[in-house]
């Protein structure tokens, strides 16, 4: 009797130090909190709520594999509780430990199939490339919760991995209006649209990418391509301008535009062009090759010749068929 009533006094004890890393877990400092968790610990090693807030804020830390040891501990404690094996299912996808995450996450859902859970199982899947039973999983959870916008996401992203792309296609839907503000959920959108053959959508949902991620030059160049797709040229050298405005290195725009300068046969912007692509990307064929034809263009072959030469050491097969394809001779 008088043992009991010692150890519920630790556990009462433990609990002040318990409540306390629970205030320092709330404001995002996890120091402090795991130092609380782990005083209370030593006072109480049998005190599960310490033992798994503990892992939690070792997972905040990104120190998963100590996160892992200290769940293990508290599935040991109460192995009826499906948040402890979610969590060291999660922790073990972090790890690369993809088939011991799955079966962490398949428990938890044994115990209890809420969204969380077959959420959590679907990342574990996806993460072992597993993407049928991924795409399985993240489909319940999303039945639970339709406007959750992260797991529409994650399903459109199985998906996709799949070549299910009408799936893909209505999963990113879901996504976007769920979250309008999710740059990288439009982007994706417009990914699965342009690859059904839809440029238009496709333009649509990477201006809106681009609107809501202004310094994303990527998002630039992809509304480029589909707008050249779609026979809108004179769009897609705006969306180029736009992002070397935003990324003055980036490569494929800086071609797109040495080349329409060329055509356009404004050969001081296309040998502007050429000098910014050599002086950003002095060691790639590509930027060597736009050289050699514009300085060709130029009239000045001699030149030419040496930067047709380097582009063909870089890559010899590259530059010969992107010759043959231009139906250019030097």
């Amino acid at each position: 009797m008088f043992s009991g009533i010692v150890k519920a006094g630790k556990r009462c004890f433990a609990g002040i130090f318990v409540s306390q890393g629970l205030t320092n877990y709330d404001k995002k400092e996890w120091n402090y909190a795991e130092s609380q968790f782990r005083r209370a610990l030593r006072i109480a090693p049998d005190h599960y709520q310490a033992r798994y807030l503990l892992a939690e804020a070792l997972c905040q830390c990104d120190r998963f594999q100590e996160a892992e040891d200290e769940l293990t501990q508290a599935i040991k404690l109460r192995p009826k509780t499906d948040t402890a094996w979610r969590l060291r299912g999660l922790a073990r996808i972090e790890l690369k430990k993809e088939e011991e995450a799955i079966a962490d996450c398949q428990k938890s859902v044994e115990l209890k199939g809420d969204f969380s859970n077959y959420l959590s199982l679907g990342m574990a899947y996806t993460a072992a490339k597993k993407f049928v039973e991924a795409g399985e999983a993240l489909g319940k959870a999303a039945k639970m919760d339709p406007k959750n916008a992260a797991v529409n996401e994650s399903l459109g992203e199985c998906m996709l991995e799949q070549g299910r792309l009408e799936e893909a296609r209505d999963a990113f839907r879901a996504a976007v209006k769920a979250d309008s503000r999710d740059g990288a959920a439009y982007a994706k959108l417009a990914e699965v649209t342009e690859k059904l053959g839809d440029f238009k959508e496709a333009l649509v949902h990477y201006t809106r990418a681009g609107f809501l991620e202004p310094k994303n030059a990527k998002y630039r160049v992809d509304a480029a391509r589909v707008a050249i797709a779609d026979g809108d040229f004179s769009g897609a050298i705006i969306s180029y301008q736009e992002a070397v405005k935003l990324d003055p290195e980036n490569i494929t725009a800086l071609i797109a535009l040495c080349q329409y300068a060329r055509e356009i046969n404004d050969l001081e912007k296309a040998h502007s062009y050429a000098e910014r692509l050599i002086g950003a990307h002095p060691d790639e064929w590509q930027a060597n090759l736009e050289m050699a034809i514009t300085l060709s263009v130029e009239g000045k072959k001699s030149e030419a010749q040496g930067f047709l030469a380097k582009a063909l050491k870089l890559d010899n097969d590259a530059v010969k068929g992107e010759l043959a394809k231009k139906g250019i001779n030097f």
